[in-house]
C-alpha cells in the first residue's frame, strides 16, 4: 500500500505521522474495553506503558486519553492495528521495533490488571478479554510472521525522516481557512476564526442551532491545529463514527452531534 494511502488511513484515525507511536498503545487499549468498561488497574498499565516506551507528543497523548474515555469501535481498531503492523513491516524512526516483542505481553499484562480473583491469589481475566488476546494474536502471527520477526528497516535513514515519515505534516496553508458545513438542503457554512467556535443551542453559541445541547461541542484553533471538543459528556457527539471527548482534526472529517450532521474542511479562504 502506498505512502499516501498510509497516511490518509493515519489522518482518519485522528493521527499526524509525528504522533503514530500512539498506535503501539492501541492492541493494550482493544483488550482493555474487550469487557465493556476499564478498570482502573487497566488503565494505569497502559499509562505506564506509554513512560516505557517513551511518552507521545500531545496530539497522540490527547488522543489516547480519548481511547480510555470512550471505547473505539471494531472497525477503528482493526484499522489501527493494521496501520501498526505496516509500520512495523516497513520501519520507521517513530516506532521502535524492539516494542514490537513486548505489545502481546503487555496486552496480556492489561488484562490480568483488570482484577483478582478469591483473596487475590487468582488473576481475573474475562473470556472477552481472552478472546481480544487470541484475535491480536491472530493478527500478529499472520501479518508479521512467525515469532521473533524482526522488520524490514530502512535501507538509509535520513534523520527522523524515512520512507513512512517522508510526508509532510499536513498543516494549514497561510490562504486557507476552516468551515463547518451542517449537512441539509441549505448546507450552511460556518467560518471558524482564529479564537475558535462553540456549537450549541444556547443562544450564545457561535453557531445556535436548536436540538443540541446548550453547549454541545467547541472547535478549538491552536495555531494551525484544530481540534473538535465535546462539551457535554451526556450529549452524543462523534468524529468519523467514533464517538470522542477531544480530537485532532484535519478537514474532511464527519461530525455528528445529536441528530445534527457537519462537516469539517479546510478551503480557500475567499468563501465568495
Amino acid at each position: 500500500m502506498s505512502d499516501e494511502n498510509t497516511q490518509q488511513d493515519l489522518l482518519e484515525m485522528g493521527l499526524q505521522p509525528e504522533s503514530k507511536k500512539a498506535l503501539i498503545l492501541l492492541p493494550l487499549v482493544a483488550v482493555a474495553w474487550a469487557d465493556g468498561s476499564i478498570q482502573e488497574g487497566e488503565r494505569t498499565h497502559i499509562l505506564q506503558f506509554i513512560d516505557e516506551i517513551g511518552g507521545l507528543d500531545v496530539d497522540g497523548a490527547i488522543l489516547v486519553e480519548d481511547w480510555l474515555r470512550h471505547p473505539p469501535t471494531s472497525g477503528y481498531i482493526e484499522r489501527g492495528i493494521d496501520l501498526l503492523c505496516r509500520y512495523f513491516r516497513r520501519g520507521d524512526a517513530h516506532i521502535d521495533p524492539k516494542v514490537l516483542d513486548r505489545v502481546l505481553d503487555e496486552a496480556q499484562a492489561v488484562a490480568a490488571s483488570s482484577g483478582s480473583g478469591l483473596l487475590g491469589m487468582i488473576q481475573k481475566v474475562s473470556r472477552s478479554e481472552v478472546d481480544a488476546l487470541a484475535w491480536l494474536r491472530g493478527v500478529f502471527g499472520e501479518q508479521l510472521g512467525i515469532e521473533g520477526f524482526e522488520p524490514e528497516r530502512p535501507k538509509a535513514r535520513r534523520g527522523l525522516r524515512t520512507a513512512i515519515t517522508d510526508l509532510a505534516d499536513p498543516v494549514r496553508p497561510d490562504d486557507m481557512a476552516a468551515v463547518l458545513v451542517q449537512e441539509n438542503f441549505r448546507r450552511p457554512k460556518f467560518l471558524v476564526n482564529r479564537h475558535g467556535m462553540t456549537v450549541g443551542a444556547d443562544i450564545g453559541c457561535d453557531v445556535p442551532i436548536e436540538g443540541l445541547a446548550p453547549r454541545h461541542f467547541r472547535i478549538n484553533v491552536d495555531g494551525r491545529k484544530f481540534y473538535v471538543e465535546a462539551l457535554d459528556d451526556k450529549a452524543a457527539m462523534s468524529v468519523n463514527g467514533e464517538r470522542v471527548g477531544m480530537r485532532r482534526v484535519f478537514g474532511g472529517e464527519r461530525i455528528v452531534a445529536g441528530s445534527t450532521i457537519f462537516s469539517f474542511k479546510l478551503v480557500a479562504r475567499d468563501l465568495d
